[in-house]
């Protein structure tokens, strides 16, 4: 398998593992004291990286900067 796609599985298998923990977090599965709005940004943050890896390895360029 080339390195390419390798990459892209492995994105992909991230992007699964976060989806995972954002069903639990809406399950309400998290710490008592977790202050939940800076969860969900870095959990946004998380899969907003996600998604631009995999464009970039999709695409062959890098995302361009803003």
């Amino acid at each position: 398998m080339d390195t390419k796609l390798q990459d892209i599985r492995a994105v992909v298998e991230e992007a699964r593992k976060t989806k995972e923990t954002a069903d639990r977090l809406a399950n309400g599965d998290y710490p008592g004291e977790a202050d939940h709005i800076r969860v969900l940004a870095g959990m946004v943050r998380q899969l907003a990286g996600q998604v631009e890896r995999l464009g970039e390895l999709v695409s062959g360029h890098d995302a361009p900067s803003r």
